[in-house]
C-alpha cells in the first residue's frame, strides 16, 4: 500500500514523475464532473443517446468549436491542478 511515509522517502526527481498520473486522474475527475468526454470532444464526436454503441460525428461547426473549447478547458484545469499538486509534493521534506 502507498503511504505518506513512502511518498516522503521518494526523491524530488521521482516526485516530478507523479505529474502524469495526477494529470490523468484530474482529467478523469473533470470529465465526470462536467459529464463530458475529452476524447470525443477532441475528435468532434458525440454519443448522447443511451444504448448507442457507435459515436456520431458532430456536423454543426459551432458545436464542434464549443466541444473543442471545453476539451482544452478540461485539459488546462487538469494540468494546473496536477502542477500544483506536484509542486506541493516536491516541496515536502525528503
Amino acid at each position: 500500500m502507498f503511504t505518506l511515509d513512502a511518498l516522503l522517502n521518494l526523491s524530488a526527481g521521482i516526485r516530478i514523475v507523479l505529474f502524469l498520473p495526477i494529470f490523468i486522474t484530474a482529467v478523469c475527475f473533470l470529465q465526470v464532473r462536467y459529464h463530458f468526454c475529452v476524447n470525443y470532444g477532441s475528435r468532434g464526436l458525440q454519443n448522447t443517446t443511451e444504448g448507442d454503441e457507435i459515436a456520431q460525428e458532430i456536423v454543426d461547426k459551432a458545436a464542434k468549436k464549443m466541444d473543442l473549447r471545453r476539451t482544452r478547458k478540461i485539459q488546462w484545469q487538469a494540468g494546473a491542478a496536477a502542477a500544483l499538486i506536484t509542486l506541493v509534493l516536491i516541496a515536502l521534506p525528503v
